[in-house]
């Protein structure tokens, strides 16, 4: 909760408040390592990522690794042994050991504006766009090797990589539309219609379908991927700006900065379940 600096922590699906975390600044971005024990939260002003112990409800330490400027967008792989961290300022990636919170190696992309993640096979591959220079960078994982730049459309900011591997799409906030890339030739393969200015993204778990979150028109759009179609736009709040998926795939939550709540949705019948009170301009939610 940029507001308050805040993290809060609820029980799933009882939307029971477990508790408070206070963090100060504006937190921005959030990350959760896969058994539930430890959450990573940028704070891009004081150039920190503060490392939060969800057992005991505390901050656990204030991490500066060498080479982030500005704290971006964050991701912890699957085995919950790495964390990658995007510095947008440097164009650089962060490879931390999320086991000891200490940096391992990083990387220049060569980019500009590099903002945005997502982790695919397994972890063994991330996506980074790069906004300023209109394109997503491929990197190897753990060496951190950057594989190729793919250009995808003005201002790319959010990105989600296909359960199987086989795709990406990319919000192009300016143009209202999502990019297609095919993840095996590495090629694009067009656009797809979304509402405006769609900023995060996600496939379900169980289907082809994508959850595109659109900032400035409060909903969300389910896109039939493989049939390249709109299925349907749900509702949520004012100004939505995070998203994330149960591990299930039964439900999707959106968080909505200027409304204070987080909008539940119901994936089996594409509909709206609800609403979590949470707080003052809620950013980021997993």
């Amino acid at each position: 909760l940029q507001a308050a600096g805040d993290l809060e922590v609820f029980k799933l699906p009882e939307q029971t408040r477990l508790g408070t975390v206070a963090l100060g600044g504006r937190p921005e971005r959030l990350a959760a390592t896969p058994d539930g024990r430890k959450a990573y939260v940028t704070d891009p002003g004081r150039r920190l990522i503060s490392v939060v112990d969800l057992v005991r409800l505390r901050v656990a330490r204030l991490m500066r690794a060498e080479g982030i400027d500005r704290p971006g967008d964050l991701a912890v792989t699957p085995d919950g042994r790495s964390l990658l961290v995007a510095s947008p300022e440097g164009g650089r990636m962060i490879l931390i050991d999320a086991r000891r919170d200490v940096m391992l190696r990083s990387v220049t992309t060569t980019q500009k504006g590099t903002h945005t993640l997502a982790l695919y096979r397994d972890g063994r591959r991330a996506l980074v766009t790069n906004r300023l220079s209109g394109s997503v960078s491929i990197l190897d994982l753990p060496a951190l090797k950057i594989l190729r730049h793919l250009k995808v459309g003005p201002d790319p900011e959010g990105i989600a990589a296909s359960p199987n591997g086989r795709w990406a799409i990319v919000g192009l906030p300016k143009a209202g539309q999502v990019a297609l890339v095919d993840l095996n030739s590495q090629q694009s393969l067009g656009r797809l219609p979304a509402g405006a200015t769609p900023i995060a993204l996600s496939f379900t778990p169980n289907s082809f379908n994508a959850i595109v979150v659109n900032r400035d028109s409060g909903d969300a759009s389910i896109l039939d991927v493989l049939g390249r179609r709109l299925r349907k736009t749900l509702p949520v709040g004012r100004r939505p700006t995070g998203l994330a998926l149960d591990a299930s795939g039964r439900r999707a939550y959106v968080c909505n900065s200027e409304s204070g709540t987080v909008t539940v949705l119901n994936l089996a019948g594409l509909d709206v379940g609800g609403s979590i009170p949470v707080g003052g301009h809620p950013v980021a939610v997993v």
